[in-house]
């Protein structure tokens, strides 16, 4: 895969991350109004329409610039018993942090969540295809798939700690993350962008494959709606 030298790679990349979700918002944008019969509410059409359609110029930019097969972007399954052995742990591992962080204030406030739309079957089918199945899937290959291989290419530094190696590429995929999720900015969603992106970049180092965090994304994204959920209808 050809390298255009560090700081080129990292422009490339940073662009990628600006501009592919700037056009998948404004497909989104013109496409999510006839699905309104879907989704009166506009709850999950946009969000789902605007990611399936970064998921697609991801691919595109792979195949076309770079000229490669999928595979070397992590569309495998390489190491997949191990990828799953990650991700099993991981589901139990990030359920201390949803308790604590997203029930527990809950719970001692005896306040049940709130939502932004109606909540009925619809509007939780919606949120919770979108959350498990596409957050994870179409923002995997652009974060980690495309722009960790992009950048490993000249950024081939890795650190370690303990058992623990992180690339240099995946730092700044990290922090390329972070940026990714800055449009409503708190510090709390900025330091579970930095926690997770880490995990994720980790992850797809150590394997080489997208399998273990798109399912992790997905997981961690969804888990916390079925808590919401579960406290809305148990508090309510």
């Amino acid at each position: 895969m050809r390298s255009f030298g560090k700081i080129p790679d990292l422009l490339i990349a940073f662009l990628a991350i600006i501009i592919l979700p700037a056009l998948s918002a404004l497909v989104a944008k013109n496409v999510s109004p006839f699905l309104s019969n879907i989704d009166p509410d506009r709850t999950f059409a946009w969000i789902s329409l605007h990611h399936a359609c970064q998921f697609l110029l991801t691919i595109i930019l792979m195949i076309i610039w770079f000229k490669t097969s999928l595979s070397s972007w992590g569309f495998n399954l390489n190491e997949y018993g191990q990828s799953l052995r990650i991700f099993g742990w991981f589901c139990l591992i990030y359920l201390l942090p949803i308790f604590f962080i997203n029930v527990l204030p809950y719970l001692q406030s005896g306040t049940s969540p709130s939502f932004p739309y109606e909540v009925n079957v619809r509007n939780i089918t919606g949120v919770l295809g979108f959350q498990f199945l596409l957050s994870g899937s179409c923002e995997e290959p652009l974060f980690r798939g495309f722009v960790m291989t992009l950048l490993a290419q000249s950024w081939k530094k890795s650190y370690r700690l303990g058992k623990i190696e992180i690339s240099s590429s995946g730092l700044w995929a990290t922090f390329l993350f972070m940026f990714g999720h800055i449009s409503t900015f708190s510090i709390a969603q900025q330091l579970s962008s930095f926690g997770l992106g880490l995990y994720y970049a980790i992850v797809f180092h150590k394997t080489k494959s997208l399998l273990g965090p798109i399912l992790s994304h997905g997981y961690s994204n969804g888990i916390i709606f079925i808590a919401l959920y579960v406290l809305f209808f148990t508090m309510y």
